[in-house]
């Protein structure tokens, strides 16, 4: 049942982006709220909007006041370098990870530049022990 809403797309499933934004905006939001004349306002916002399916966000208007800028992990997620730096990273596991290939590709090629009778064998008994 969830599989085919999800597939009809009557259900949203936001992604790692949207998570990290809104938490941050509702971190924000608490911050902004902190005091007893915020959380009677907030409160009311909330009391005055309930049927109208608005989100936190959207009751407080600061979807529309909070600048990318001031979300400081959304800032950090968004921007290219790191990124990069991500790929790098990725680039050297998978590398690491394939390690065994290229071990024996090279050994391969050892025997083929420096081939002899007797180490004929040893590429046969190394592949086929692998």
């Amino acid at each position: 049942m969830l599989k085919q809403k999800l597939a009809e797309g009557s259900i949203h499933v936001p992604t790692e982006l949207e998570t990290l934004m809104i938490s941050e905006a509702q971190d924000f939001i608490k911050n902004s709220y902190d005091n007893k004349e915020g959380s009677k306002e907030l409160a009311k916002l909330i009391r005055l909007n309930r049927d109208k399916g608005q989100n936190l966000l959207q009751l407080t208007g600061f979807d529309k006041k909070i600048k990318l800028n001031q979300l400081k992990l959304t800032w950090d997620f968004t921007r290219t370098l790191p990124l990069m730096l991500h790929f790098i990273e990725t680039f050297f596991y998978m590398i690491i990870s394939q390690s065994q290939s290229l071990i024996f590709f090279f050994m391969l090629l050892s025997m083929y530049m420096n081939a002899g009778i007797i180490s004929l064998p040893y590429p046969i008994a190394v592949l086929g022990w692998a």
